[in-house]
């Protein structure tokens, strides 16, 4: 194994090891506020599904 494929190794290590760590650090931010736009979309969709049924 030569030395420049190690170091491809490692870097390529290091990059999958941060990858994962942004994620594990992004997805418990993100997640509540996608969960709370996605249910504000679906009582706004069923409120206006409801205007129209009134006329």
């Amino acid at each position: 194994m030569e030395l420049q494929d190690l170091i491809y190794m490692i870097v390529a290590v290091l990059i999958g090891a941060l990858i994962v760590y942004i994620f594990l650090w992004i997805i418990p931010i993100l997640l509540p506020i996608i969960i709370v736009l996605i249910i504000a979309f679906l009582i706004y969709s069923y409120f206006k599904s409801n205007q129209y049924k009134k006329y």
